[in-house]
């Protein structure tokens, strides 16, 4: 439907219909260095949750707001939302640090959601 290069993001359409959904005005917007969070990932057809934390305060990359989080971050879990403790979602995953799989960076709730209401 839309993509933004620049913040890494993209909205599709799919034509299932889904049992479940998330209520972003639910989510949280600031997260604390040490914090737990968790991604659900399906690489290789595989669901799993990465679990991590994060790093410090939230950072501006080439005027985009980034987390750094330490987390494994498996090539192709780009998109894969991430969760506090009590299950909000957070974030979504941006990436990783070339050529260190721990060092993770997520897209901040606020940057998702300013994307999903944006003309």
């Amino acid at each position: 439907i839309k993509k933004d290069m620049h913040r890494d993001l993209a909205m599709i359409s799919v034509e299932s219909r889904f049992s479940s959904s998330l209520n972003l005005s639910r989510g949280r917007n600031f997260l604390k260095k040490g914090e737990p969070v968790f991604a659900l990932t399906c690489l290789d057809e595989k669901r799993k949750v990465l679990s991590g934390s994060v790093d410090g305060p939230v950072k501006s990359e080439k005027n985009i707001l980034l987390w750094q989080v330490d987390m494994e971050t498996p090539k192709g879990s780009s998109g894969s939302p991430v969760f506090d403790r009590d299950g909000r979602m957070v974030a979504v995953v941006k990436g990783r640090y070339r050529g260190n799989q721990s060092v993770g960076f997520i897209i901040p709730l606020e940057t998702v959601v300013k994307f999903l209401t944006e003309e």
